[in-house]
């Protein structure tokens, strides 16, 4: 009788199955992690792209206020949304930094770049055990400021 229950396949496809859908479950969960995680981070980017689109207009380099601004509008679902902002002197479209414009004398107009840094604390939206339940999400753009005439 045992022989005869050893040898019958009857139920082996539910046996199959029960150890596949956990490893498919687990699978799924991950994808729509790191789909979630993608999203936030193309948020906190758009962000930093917004404020650097701000700041790239003639006048606003440093006004860190107005690119905060700029960047909670842009991604108003990001709570905890930190800003911050810097800028350089090229005296050529990629050039090396310069410290003086006036270095740029003979090479043409000096280039001014504005960069912008956000930073956003998100939660998990699948908290694993020993994962933890938020992590950070940087993003950066670096504009160039339009050229105003004197």
């Amino acid at each position: 009788m045992i022989w005869t229950l050893l040898q019958d396949e009857e139920g082996s496809a539910l046996i199959e199955v029960a150890f596949a859908l956990p490893v498919l479950a687990l699978l799924l969960a991950g994808t729509v992690d790191y789909g979630l995680y993608t999203e936030r981070k193309m948020q906190v980017v758009e962000a930093a792209a917004a404020a650097a689109a701000f700041g790239a207009i003639p006048g606003n380099q440093l006004n860190t206020a107005g690119m905060t601004s700029a960047a909670q509008t842009a991604s108003p679902s990001l709570t905890g949304l930190s800003v911050t902002s810097t800028y350089f002197w090229t005296c050529t479209p990629g050039g090396a930094h310069v410290s003086n414009t006036s270095i740029c004398a003979n090479y043409g107009t000096p280039i001014q770049y504005v960069v912008v840094g956000t930073t956003a604390a998100v939660g998990a939206p699948m908290p694993l055990v020993g994962v933890g339940s938020t992590f950070t999400v940087n993003g950066q753009a670096t504009y160039r400021v339009r050229w105003k005439p004197s």
